[in-house]
């Protein structure tokens, strides 16, 4: 058994001694190597594959790996931070060296703490970084999104294309701007060209920056942009007039940008106010619209307005909603798109124009026209139209003094007929243009025009003095109580609002009865009293009669009938019985009137006296 594997073992050897002797020949055939060379064995240990020298060296070059990039860039070492706004900081800094040349980006992080080491500065929120620029560049970039008026912190640093992060930069920190508020302080929405156009105008009401604040105006679910405000700083009670004219070919100065309130040589800029112009050449709607200023998606003010012309439109209805909802603007109900408009209408800022025609949802007609505006209360903001009146626009400055458009109350306090002066005394303040006062009006028939106020502002207890069939020319007072001094006018009243009637049948008749009534702005007659000599007998039927059942009727006058039925002049009493007597008073101003015990007493006859005259007092 042990001869036969020796057999085999000889067998193999013998065999490979042959293939290799083969091998040798068939190298010194092609003129191999050199023969003290042992070239198949030196071949094997480089591993190319048997070749030699000649063919293999080129490619040990090629296939050496290079040695990996393991050097970082240079660290970012001027990093400096600036507040731009009350939502942005900017960065600046110089772009570093690598050694491998350029670098390939940075990594930027910021926190309300200090980034004073690694873990710090990951655990921060990431910021977008601006592409790298070649070493020594000025680098920079704004960081949006931020919270104001608070300290942010930043750090950064460079990295290479091999990934290799450069030491971290120093921490640096920026406190961003305030935000400042505004409230919607004026609006003239039916301006022409000759008053300057429509406008809104806009005042502070925090101090701070109102970069990015859009002025808008819906009158459609999307509201129109009319202004975005640029990066401007302003301080309380700071204007800002946004001209919606159309921004001329010529480039207005927009002073948001140049943060100069005299920039501006358009006309009707305010050199009081920050001027600005809209793009928007066909100014504003006059009827169902809403202007707001808008913080990104929130509402730092919002006014609605209309002509209160019967129903709204879904645009607009959305509009007013969407105000309500925001809390922006205070509606007794959310606005609906409804056949019942006119009960959301009757809440807004009243824009009825042209003056002296009656909203056709009711109210009060505004008086707006061309060269007034609505104006605010000051900054006074419930959210309400109370907050807002019509006066002659006061671009750029501040508002007029504030007169309520709707609600004042007049109270008939002193007559004398044969001196034909009416007394009223101002029991809620307002404005008082558009009252009328009338002479016996009556169901289906207004009566006779006494006098029509002027557009007097008001206050309570204030005292008006008619001057009824007053000669032609004769002024009325409407500035001021002293505007027309009695040293220069004689008959007028220092102390007293001074109206002067000049309609030829505003006149009283001692010998007669008849009812002294006062309508106001919208039609309704809220004031009568009824007076007579006590000597002549109305006729029956007539405009005494009339008049009379009118005031009853409304709760004008005292008792409401006579006896449970109209009166006449055979009814207990009659019809004159109920009137307040004025028998005994004076030929002259300075004698005896005919005087109401106070503004707020009954009104009845017993009310009623004949005493010294106290007219403007």
């Amino acid at each position: 058994m042990s001869v036969a594997r020796s057999l085999v073992t000889w067998f193999g050897i013998a065999v490979g001694l042959g293939g290799l002797a083969t091998a040798c020949a068939e190298d010194d055939a092609a003129g191999g190597p050199d023969a003290d060379t042992d070239a198949p064995f030196i071949d094997a240990g480089r591993g190319d594959g048997g070749r030699g020298e000649d063919d293999g060296g080129a490619d040990d070059a090629a296939n050496e790996a290079a040695p990996p990039d393991t050097t970082p860039p240079d660290r970012v070492a001027d990093l400096a931070a600036t507040a731009v706004s009350h939502a942005s900081v900017k960065l600046t800094w110089t772009a570093p060296a690598d050694d491998s040349g350029s670098i390939a980006g940075y990594e930027l992080r910021y926190a309300t703490t200090p980034i004073t080491t690694l873990d710090a500065f990951l655990a921060a929120t990431s910021a977008t970084p601006p592409s790298a620029l070649a070493s020594g560049a000025a680098q920079t970039v704004t960081v949006p999104g931020l919270t104001p008026e608070t300290e942010y912190h930043f750090a950064i640093r460079a990295r290479d294309a091999a990934g290799n992060f450069g030491e971290l930069s120093s921490d640096v920190a920026a406190t961003t701007k305030a935000r400042a508020a505004l409230l919607i302080s004026e609006i003239a929405p039916v301006n022409v060209a000759a008053d300057g156009g429509d406008f809104v105008e806009l005042v502070a009401t925090a101090a701070g920056s109102v970069a990015d604040l859009e002025i808008r105006h819906s009158t459609a679910a999307v509201s129109a942009l009319l202004y975005k405000l640029g990066p401007l700083d302003v301080a309380v009670g700071d204007r800002i007039v946004v001209h919606v004219v159309g921004q001329g070919p010529a480039g207005f100065a927009q002073e948001d940008a140049t943060g100069d309130k005299a920039s501006s040589t358009e006309a009707f800029a305010s050199p009081e106010a920050f001027d600005v112009y809209s793009a928007v050449s066909t100014g504003l709607v006059s009827t169902n619209s809403l202007i707001s200023v808008m913080d990104g998606a929130a509402y730092q003010d919002a006014v609605p307005y209309s002509e209160r012309s019967i129903n709204a439109s879904t645009a607009a209805m959305t509009a007013f909603a969407n105000a309500h909802a925001a809390g922006a603007w205070s509606f007794s109900s959310a606005p609906v798109d409804s056949a019942d408009d006119c009960a959301t209408l009757l809440e807004v800022v009243n824009a009825r124009s042209p003056a002296g025609s009656l909203p056709p949802c009711g109210g009060y007609p505004s008086f707006l026209a061309s060269g007034s505006s609505l104006q605010r209360n000051g900054v006074v903001d419930t959210n309400t139209r109370a907050d807002f009146f019509v006066a002659a626009q006061t671009r750029g400055a501040a508002n007029a003094p504030f007169c309520a458009t709707e609600g004042a109350k007049l109270a008939i306090t002193e007559v004398n007929p044969n001196a034909n002066l009416v007394e009223l005394t101002v029991t809620e303040g307002g404005s008082l243009r558009g009252f009328t006062v009338r002479r016996d009006p009556r169901d289906g028939n207004n009566g006779t025009l006494l006098s029509t106020l002027t557009p007097i502002c008001g206050a309570t207890d204030d005292v008006i003095v008619l001057h009824l069939g007053a000669p032609s020319g004769t002024m009325s007072e409407t500035t001021s109580k002293d505007e027309l001094p009695s040293a220069v006018h004689p008959g007028f009243y220092d102390g007293a609002w001074d109206v002067a009637s000049t309609s030829g049948s505003s006149s009283l008749s001692l010998n007669t009865s008849l009812v002294i009534a006062v309508r106001d702005p919208r039609g309704d007659y809220v004031e009568a009293a009824a007076f007579s000599n006590m000597s002549s007998v109305p006729t029956d039927g007539g405009a005494y009669h009339g008049a009379l059942a009118l005031a009853q009727g409304l709760g004008l006058w005292l008792p409401a009938t006579c006896g449970g039925v109209a009166c006449t002049n055979a009814t207990t009493p009659t019809a004159r019985d109920l009137a307040a007597s004025w028998n005994g008073v004076g030929a002259t101003a300075l004698d005896n009137s005919c005087r109401r015990a106070s503004a707020t007493s009954a009104t009845e006859a017993a009310s009623w006296s004949v005493g010294p005259s106290s007219f403007g007092q």
